[in-house]
């Protein structure tokens, strides 16, 4: 069974990119732009396109995906799960699964229509997305926190500026943490 949505190369695969979009006139697609990161340039297209949108496509390298309309939902929110494998030989198979993982949700309940192809919130899971919206609950589990005294520790942050010390400590993420991003769960190197 192959579970992989239907993809395309662009601008290289323009052409097959239009006969799919003929073949399936109200499907959805979602392109994603090379060199990009925290959902920039992620958009929802219908198959029937703009004259604007086809030309931006054939400018910009990207890939562009079917859309899974009927994905798995938690509670009635899109989600994404990250779990780190380390695999250190295929044969034989090796390989370590790390305890700590990550769960993105999105903010808004999900239900594709072409009305909504612009929320950003119900479609996408990135954290630079949805943190954003008026719904987001930040993650008060943090690994090494007291959530009893979680309140106190944000508000001690927020009071003394992030010291030197704490940016060189952790590299990008020590100086996100320092000035009160608290990370929900970070890969350890336990095995």
């Amino acid at each position: 069974v192959n579970i992989t949505p239907l993809t395309f190369t662009l601008p290289e695969d323009i052409r097959a990119f239009e006969s799919a979009r003929k073949t399936s006139p109200t499907a959805v697609w979602i392109y994603k732009p090379v060199n990009s990161s925290c959902g920039r340039g992620i958009r929802l297209l219908k198959s029937a396109l703009t004259k604007s949108q086809e030309q931006s496509l054939l400018n910009i390298q990207g890939v562009v995906q079917r859309y899974v309309d009927r994905p798995l939902l938690l509670d009635g929110y899109k989600f994404d799960l990250r779990l780190y494998v380390v695999v250190t030989s295929f044969d034989p198979l090796i390989a370590y699964l790390n305890p700590d993982g990550l769960v993105r949700l999105a903010t808004e309940k999900y239900c594709v229509s072409a009305d909504n192809l612009g929320h950003r919130t119900m479609h996408l899971t990135n954290y630079s997305v949805n943190k954003h919206s008026e719904t987001y609950v930040k993650n008060l589990d943090t690994l090494g926190a007291d959530p009893a005294n979680q309140h106190e520790e944000e508000e001690e942050e927020e009071e003394s500026p992030p010291s030197s010390d704490d940016a060189e400590e952790g590299g990008e993420e020590g100086a996100r943490r320092s000035q009160g991003e608290k990370a929900a769960v970070r890969p350890s190197a336990s095995r």
